[in-house]
């Protein structure tokens, strides 16, 4: 099996929003709800945070009530 790199993940997901939408594919393939209520709101929140001379962009999946 060939190692999975950071190449090849910029290479699949070459911006934030691509990530999210195979996230949400993926992880809710009829669309995402609540496991218990069946709600179907969301939010998503992404801000970036900076360490050193590093960036960090970080995004969350938020059920709303």
């Amino acid at each position: 099996m060939e190692k999975y790199t950071t190449a090849n993940f910029e290479k699949d997901f070459p911006t934030d929003d691509a990530c999210l939408e195979w996230v949400f594919t993926n992880r809710w393939p009829d669309g995402v709800t609540c496991e218990k209520c069946q709600v179907v709101k969301i939010a998503v929140i992404s801000f970036s945070v900076q360490l050193d001379d590093q960036v960090y962009m970080i995004s969350m999946i938020v059920l709303l009530p």
